[in-house]
């Protein structure tokens, strides 16, 4: 999954001449995390509310109370801004940013193009709508998670178990996080399952391998192994 296809396109910007204090309230009234900042339609930095924030601190820890009004008043952009911006490109994954967010502890990143003009930005937000759709939690399914060996065609063999039972598989994910050596766990959403088949499903699955779990969360049912 790429960038392009999950980023904001809409993207509310600032200037580095704008006051903190309009930053703030256009933070606030957008309900965003952080506002690109360009100079003469190039970006040059990104500004958020924990900036905002430290530099207000800071100018109190300095400042007599008439000098702390004054100083914050006539604040800008430009001076609590971060200039070193970590930017995505069109053409990075869901995963990579996923890992620059992780990585730098931030909610959210610009998006440039080649020409490296900003196209749009990508936040936390718009990354869990792209691992909703990926993970089509949207769809009324049951989630199945279990171990099987690191070998060609042991997920198939679940799978198979699954459409017996005229099982559609909505989307697959393996990891070898905190798996046994040798295995992976999986973890699987299944839909259009008769729910009086879960027992017949869970007997069959548990002879071919170890189960984790069986949720279905809009049954309200969930079995831990």
């Amino acid at each position: 999954m790429l960038v392009k296809e999950w980023m904001s396109k809409n993207v509310i910007t600032t200037e580095t001449d704008e006051s903190v204090k309009t930053a703030e309230k256009m933070l606030l009234a957008y309900n965003i995390h952080s506002l690109p900042v360009l100079h003469q339609g190039s970006l040059t930095g990104i500004v958020t509310g924990g900036d905002i924030k430290r530099a207000i601190i800071s100018a109190s820890n300095t400042f007599s109370i008439n000098r702390f009004l004054k100083s914050t008043s006539s604040l800008l952009v430009s001076e609590v801004m971060t200039k070193n911006v970590k930017t995505v490109s069109l053409l990075n994954t869901i995963s990579e940013t996923i890992n620059i967010f992780l990585k730098h502890r931030i909610l959210g990143v610009p998006v440039v193009d080649e020409k490296g003009e900003m196209v749009g930005i990508i936040t936390k937000t718009d990354i869990f709508n792209a691992l909703t759709s990926l993970t089509s939690m949207d769809k009324k399914g049951i989630d199945i998670g279990f171990q099987v060996e690191d070998r060609p065609g042991s997920i198939k063999e679940i799978t198979d178990i699954i459409r017996l039972h005229d099982g559609r598989i909505a989307s697959i994910l393996a990891s070898y996080e905190r798996a046994s050596i040798g295995h992976r766990n999986v973890y699987i959403r299944v839909y259009n399952i008769d729910r009086s088949n879960l027992i017949q499903i869970r007997s069959k699955i548990l002879k071919k391998t170890k189960l984790h779990y069986i949720i279905d969360p809009f049954g309200q049912t969930r079995e831990l192994f």
